[in-house]
């Protein structure tokens, strides 16, 4: 991400730096990015009403199976990472709460939307414009 970017988490409100660190977080972690593009999509496609636990270790084998590189994490680290996407997931309204998982439509700042289109990162803005 550049300059522009943390300019709007610098002087945005919360809500605003907090969507654009969102949005930096799925830049950088394709984990973040392809959970959301994948699974997320796909709860939604179906009209699924909620997240479970399994869903993130399914993804996470999938994960392994597209990329026999991937690094063989313990079950703790998977567990770790999983409350922490949940976390963000709730933080930035796709779900109710990291406890419940509810899924629910999250609405991005039109700012940071604005950005992303200007600076061309689609595969950002495919991942987080998901919703029921």
């Amino acid at each position: 991400m550049q300059a522009p970017l943390w300019r709007i988490v610098q002087n945005g409100s919360f809500r605003l730096a907090s969507h654009a660190c969102f949005a930096a977080a799925v830049q950088h972690s394709p984990l973040i990015g392809d959970y959301l593009d994948l699974i997320l999509r796909e709860k939604y496609r179906t009209l699924t009403a909620r997240l479970s636990s399994s869903d993130w270790a399914s993804y996470v084998e999938a994960c392994r199976t597209r990329d026999p590189n991937m690094s063989d994490w313990s079950n703790s680290t998977v567990n770790r990472l999983r409350s922490t996407v949940h976390g963000m997931l709730a933080r930035m309204g796709y779900v109710d709460s990291a406890k419940t998982l509810m899924l629910q439509a999250a609405f991005i700042e039109p700012e940071v939307l604005t950005y992303l289109e200007e600076k061309g990162h689609e595969y950002v803005l495919r991942c987080i414009t998901i919703r029921p």
